[in-house]
């Protein structure tokens, strides 16, 4: 069974599904640069175990906890999870078994493609960073801009063709992370303006919001690239000087502390739902025990992973603070 008889619900959940993981993409990529540049700047070098094993310990849990229940009710369920996807989850390559017509797109633990693209990702670009940052500074910032644009292009080669690979390709969804990477190595202890920019970053929120509208060509080919540089122009606004208040509310940190955990589970809720319930009633039980789960889920499981650890995080610089969040 799948999400089919809320078409409009399914459509919304895909696009601004879409939309929403390349905000995160971009969002990450920042940050995930600006610790790793200052673990490098304070330590010369950037320690790749105790780097993977940050990311274990803040990723692992939650999701292993997702694919239990996720399973259990398939145990009960029929066709609610399928094999191929529970594996396609726990190794970071639902994408690419999707691609490669292994695992379905659908099911409950479908939207793990993205957390997939995102972690294959961070396989290689420590290293590549490590790699860039032995270079000159003018080689480091052509290179960086070179892979932005030729990973922004990437996309436009498929109009017409495999959407789902302009869906599901890491390669495809490369150029959110690329720039929000490099939007990290060009700000980092850099001077910093004196004055905030709310307008501005209200109206790059408002410009994503329509690009919603546009042709399923425009939202599939082109508005990812669109939003990714929207993203970092919100979050230029927000740290080139003393922040953006309405950014900085104490709910939006809130629920950027729990997005990961609301990001694993509203999907599977939505699919199961979906059996009984049909339109709004279906978006408000569905994301109202997503919430709920997300609050069980970030108490009982999220934050006592985070006291294992044993290796701290670089202490980023002021203008990063956000980065603690991550």
């Amino acid at each position: 069974m799948v999400v089919s008889h809320t078409v409009p619900l399914s459509h919304a959940v895909r696009w601004f599904g879409l939309f929403g993981v390349t905000v995160f993409f971009t969002l990450s990529g920042f940050l995930i640069t600006a610790l790793l540049l200052e673990e490098h700047h304070e330590k010369s070098t950037i320690h790749f175990g105790a780097f993977y094993a940050r990311r274990a310990r803040r990723l692992l849990p939650a999701l292993l906890a997702t694919v239990l229940v996720v399973v259990a009710i398939g145990s009960v369920v029929d066709g609610f999870v399928h094999g191929a996807t529970v594996v396609g989850a726990l190794t970071y390559l639902a994408n690419v078994l999707m691609l490669a017509g292994v695992a379905p797109t659908n099911d409950a633990l479908g939207h793990t493609w993205s957390l997939a693209v995102e972690e294959q990702f961070y396989v290689l670009w420590p290293l590549l960073l490590l790699a860039l940052l032995r270079l000159p500074r003018p080689a480091q910032r052509w290179l960086l801009l070179a892979a932005v644009a030729v990973t922004a292009v990437l996309p436009l080669q498929l109009v017409g063709g495999d959407t789902m690979h302009a869906y599901y390709g890491t390669d495809v969804h490369a150029m959110p992370l690329l720039l929000g990477a490099s939007l990290g190595w060009f700000m980092h202890r850099r001077p910093y303006a004196d004055t905030s920019r709310p307008v501005l970053a209200a109206a790059a929120l408002a410009a994503m919001l329509v690009l919603g509208l546009g042709s399923s060509t425009f939202r599939l080919y082109l508005a990812p690239q669109v939003v990714a540089g929207l993203t970092a122009v919100m979050i230029w606004a927000a740290v080139r000087g003393p922040g953006v208040a309405w950014l900085e509310g104490r709910h939006l940190v809130r629920l950027g502390q729990l997005s990961y955990g609301l990001y694993l589970i509203h999907f599977p809720l939505i699919v199961l739902f979906d059996r009984w319930l049909d339109g709004p009633v279906l978006a408000v039980v569905a994301l109202s025990l997503a919430w709920v789960l997300t609050l069980a889920s970030w108490r009982y499981v999220e934050l006592p992973a985070r006291r294992w650890r044993r290796v701290r995080p670089p202490a980023a610089p002021a203008p990063y603070v956000l980065g603690a969040r991550t």
